[in-house]
């Protein structure tokens, strides 16, 4: 989980956000059950409300997320380690496995529990209703509804038309992503990747011309060519010359395609969460998405690692990497969400959205602090110009959706 997993929960909580916004109803786009938020259009006496949330309380939120950029900086010296030490479609299937069945855990606790409570009263109040009408024909399709919705009565299902866009996502992420992402951690160093990385949202506005017809304009050209000149700065002049150039080379190209497996994701969830819901669906949450992409592309890479094992072998994973993917899986995915989600529900996104910029500083001090990995003025520099870039393919979206 890296600033890539960091933007694109601050995407699908923003847009959720926004539309609750329309809806005079902000808080149900979270999961307030597990994160703590209050119900929503149930304004306690004995709580405060949020604009008048104490100091020590926004400070709390605010100590939350710089962790959580913290966390994510860690998570690349993770990549590292396990990128060196493991054949990448085997090591990417262990961690979304760990991940998923967290994810499917919390669907279940969470939606699946309010699902089946929602159902059970629908269930009740049609049921009477019917019953004095037509012998309670009407019951009868409102369990077929249910069953439709709920696995089991237990997990929230998607529609019928979801899951091949479902699908779509989960071949560029996690299949096509995690592997790469391993495959290039292997190949270059932390702090370089981290930066690098940051290109990403260049990349989802450039993806969004094809998938969501936006236009190419002057900001965007410009914005594109400053991030890819960031790119060659970091690795063409990079500090951490012990890593060959060919390799490194190797290893920075494998994390932007890593990028661009993202950023094509990004615009698939966006379709999805702005598409209506089929009827007797209810609309896709981001857990939801989150966990059913996790679902399906875990079924994706179990083949690919079988594979990946025949071909090459069984590398047996040392206890040190095995801490680190469950890190990346726990810790900087699940738990990470968790306080991520909370931070939007508190602040806003566009607060929170601020402190992705904090995960390549810490991606490039955890690299120097845990992997002996340099510090150079090029990081800087490089640094500097993709954020311009980003700044400026980020106004090219806002001016595309305004327009």
């Amino acid at each position: 989980m890296k600033v890539l997993d960091c933007e694109i929960l601050f995407f699908i909580l923003k847009y959720m956000q926004d539309r609750c916004f329309k809806q005079t109803n902000l808080r149900r786009s979270f999961p307030p059950p597990l994160v703590g938020a209050p119900s929503a259009g149930k304004e306690s006496t004995t709580r405060p409300s949020k604009e008048r949330v104490s100091g020590l309380r926004n400070l709390a939120i605010h100590l939350q997320l710089i962790f959580v950029a913290a966390v994510w900086g860690v998570a690349w010296v993770a990549g590292r380690i396990v990128g060196t030490s493991l054949l990448p479609a085997t090591a990417a299937t262990i961690r979304v496995l760990m991940a998923t069945i967290l994810f499917v855990i919390l669907l279940i606790f969470i939606e699946g529990r309010a699902a089946r409570s929602g159902a059970r009263e629908s269930g009740t109040r049609t049921g009477t209703s019917t019953n004095e009408k037509n012998g309670g024909v009407a019951q009868k399709e409102n369990v077929s509804s249910l069953d439709q919705r709920l696995l089991g009565g237990w997990l929230p299902l998607p529609g019928k038309r979801d899951w091949k866009l479902l699908f779509l996502m989960s071949i560029f992420s996690p299949l096509l992503y995690q592997i790469v992402f391993l495959a290039g951690m292997g190949r270059t160093a932390a702090g370089d990747a981290s930066l690098i990385i940051t290109l990403n949202p260049v990349f989802t506005a450039l993806i969004a011309i094809p998938l969501l017809g936006s236009r190419m304009n002057r900001k965007l050209a410009t914005g594109l060519l400053l991030g890819l000149g960031g790119v060659v700065v970091i690795t063409g002049w990079s500090p951490n010359s012990d890593i060959p150039l060919s390799t490194r080379l190797t290893g920075d190209f494998l994390i932007m395609i890593g990028a661009a497996c993202w950023a094509t994701q990004t615009n698939l969830m966006k379709r999805m969460l702005e598409r209506e819901p089929e009827a007797g669906q209810a609309r896709f949450t981001p857990l939801s998405i989150v966990t059913w992409n996790s679902v399906i592309g875990c079924l994706m890479l179990l083949p690919v690692a079988a594979g990946e094992i025949l071909l090459r072998g069984w590398v047996a994973p040392r206890l040190l990497d095995w801490q680190m993917l469950a890190f990346l899986a726990i810790i900087a995915q699940v738990v990470s969400y968790i306080l991520w989600a909370r931070g939007v529900d508190r602040l806003g996104a566009t607060a929170t959205a601020t402190y992705v910029f904090l995960v390549p500083v810490f991606g490039v001090f955890f690299g120097w602090l845990l992997l002996d990995e340099q510090l150079g003025i090029s990081l800087l520099l490089g640094f500097v110009l993709i954020i311009l870039g980003v700044r400026l393919a980020q106004t090219a979206s806002v001016e595309n959706s305004a327009s």
